[in-house]
């Protein structure tokens, strides 16, 4: 891989996950319950890029499809299992338990890239990945402890499910998975359906769920679908942390839900460790491509 593939896998990510940010708000801003909000989500997430892929392969979107073969069915399968282990999970445990097993997914993915990929993690990721880890605990130590196993294991399921995806798209880094990514979407809405509410909704609940689901979320995950195609699962995963910690600054400034001091101060580790580890990952590839010139 080179160091250009390195700088533009990095900036799509960021890119992804900053778009990602305003999504806790969103969900808040939309109140509906939580499966209603999966069903939307999922529908207008995979219509969405059904569409945009149709207009980019025109004849060739189905062959496109296929062409993902069996990573990316098991894409798809992880996808669509995280965005429902994430719902079981904040329906049976604390939001803390969640966001702090979440958090074990940079490690899950670093080990699935040693096992599956063959991949070296090197020494500085490790670190990024410990301190990040603390600083989540930092955010949710108040809280954390409280809520029910099933609820932790579907966290944990989420964990790994994330990590397994991304790992997948690095196994086949010439191939376009973001078909997989809507297929995931519309099984997820497919799943949910029979469990959502009355379809009674606002018009501002009407606003914000298509903001959601057609803005935010098609741009955001599809960027973090071809992001790990030029960058290992592990920096992914980390990257993915911006959003548990800059997702409340967004519910802060528009709703007035002031985070705590833990959560600033924890939220100011992770952010510090990712400019840091990101800045050296960057510095060293320049490096490396200025002694190749």
């Amino acid at each position: 891989m080179g160091t250009s593939d390195h700088g533009k896998g990095f900036l799509l990510t960021f890119l992804g996950v900053m778009v990602l940010t305003p999504d806790t708000l969103l969900i808040r801003l939309v109140g509906l319950d939580q499966w209603s909000v999966v069903f939307w989500r999922g529908l207008l997430m995979g219509s969405t890029l059904m569409v945009t892929l149709a207009l980019i392969y025109r004849q060739r979107l189905f062959g496109a499809i296929r062409e993902t073969g069996r990573y990316g069915l098991m894409i798809s399968a992880s996808y669509t299992l995280s965005s429902m282990g994430f719902v079981l999970s904040v329906s049976h445990t604390s939001v803390a338990n969640t966001l702090v097993i979440v958090a074990t997914s940079p490690m899950f993915a670093a080990l699935l890239s040693i096992v599956l990929l063959k991949e070296k993690i090197n020494l500085a990721t490790w670190v990024a990945i410990g301190l990040s880890f603390i600083g989540i605990l930092v955010v949710v130590g108040d809280s954390f402890g409280s809520g029910d196993y099933a609820g932790n294991l579907f966290a944990l399921m989420t964990a790994v499910s994330m990590a397994f995806g991304f790992t997948m798209i690095r196994r086949k880094p010439n191939t376009d998975m973001v078909p997989s990514l809507a297929v995931a979407g519309l099984a997820a809405a497919a799943i949910t359906f029979p469990l959502t509410g009355a379809f009674d909704y606002s018009q501002d609940q009407m606003q914000w769920i298509a903001v959601m689901g057609v803005v935010v979320l098609p741009i955001s995950f599809g960027l973090l679908t071809i992001g790990p195609r030029f960058i290992p699962a592990p920096e992914v995963s980390l990257l993915m942390l911006l959003e548990t910690t800059l997702g409340p600054l967004w519910v802060w400034l528009v709703i007035g839900e002031e985070p705590s001091r833990n959560a600033l101060i924890g939220g100011g580790i992770v952010v510090g460790t990712l400019v840091i580890h990101s800045l050296r990952r960057l510095m060293r590839a320049r490096k490396r491509k200025n002694a190749l010139a």
